[in-house]
């Protein structure tokens, strides 16, 4: 088997240079730095097996999509949005041909990432950008070929927002191009920069990378909210006397146990205490 991922790449160390002024470049001779940098921290992930008699095979039709590898001990994240009953039995190739088999899976169902833990081995980890705006570059691999592509403007997304959710994921980019869903987008330097949606929008990698450290500690998702009852027409000005945004907001309020809000309601400016709810996901 051979996994359908080719990472065109220059310089050394972390940092990868691709170049779409460049596309006549052939495989062999980006393989040699392709298996050196990168082979295994994107792999492919399948729901189990298939069998033939008594041999055990990897059936494309169980391929679920690819994967990144998040942590030495083998977590991983892919995106999936319809892969919230994905269950324990997922088996994971490496571009080496190494098999494994999942020990643990957590469906993150507001950001529409899945979790998944290989039982064992130690892995060179992916590195991610959370500095990307509208205009960038990006580069994504599909169909055998590399595509090119732009992050357009920011848009608004509320498709798995509930009451007072307030730190979930609300926003996206617009993609110059149409790509499939769970395709891994890098930036000019080799760098995640997120998953191409369901839509074939972009969700930025800073909904992984925000959960990232409690979450290899704990080994579950947390998603604060404001613990405020009923609906107002309110407009939150500022949390703990810092200006919220939906780019701060799960900083604000995620080591609190109670927050000092600030809110415009009819034209008169409000002050009170509100507890945060803790919403996890395991």
């Amino acid at each position: 088997m051979v996994l359908g991922w080719l990472w065109p790449s220059l310089g050394g160390a972390d940092i990868w240079l691709t170049s779409f002024q460049r596309p006549a470049v052939s495989k062999l001779q980006l393989e040699d730095k392709i298996y050196q940098e990168l082979s295994n921290r994107i792999v492919t992930v399948y729901r189990g097996m298939s069998k033939l008699g008594a041999v055990s095979y990897l059936d494309n039709k169980l391929n679920l999509g690819e994967a990144m590898i998040i942590s030495s001990d083998g977590w991983l994240v892919m995106y999936g949005s319809d892969l919230d009953n994905v269950g324990d039995k997922v088996s994971v190739l490496t571009a080496d041909g190494q098999i494994y088999e999942t020990e643990k899976v957590v469906n993150d169902i507001y950001a529409d990432l899945v979790y998944l833990k290989i039982k064992s081995g130690q892995f060179k980890v992916i590195n991610f950008s959370n500095n990307i705006q509208s205009g960038d570059d990006i580069f994504i691999y599909q169909d055998a070929a590399w595509h090119y592509g732009t992050v357009g403007k920011k848009v608004f997304t509320a498709s798995h927002q509930q009451a007072h959710l307030d730190s979930a994921p609300v926003e996206n980019y617009i993609l110059s191009e149409s790509f499939s869903a769970g395709k891994i987008a890098i930036n000019s330097q080799g760098r995640i920069v997120g998953f191409v949606t369901k839509e074939s929008r972009l969700l930025p990698s800073i909904y992984v990378t925000r959960l990232l450290s409690q979450f290899l500690n704990d080994k579950f998702l947390q998603y604060p909210s404001l613990g405020v009852n009923g609906w107002f027409n309110d407009i939150i000005l500022k949390i703990n006397g810092l200006v919220a945004n939906e780019a701060n907001l799960w900083y604000i309020i995620s080591n609190y146990q109670n927050v000092d809000l600030e809110v415009l309601r009819v034209d008169k400016i409000l002050k009170f205490t509100v507890p945060v709810v803790k919403k996890v996901i395991k």
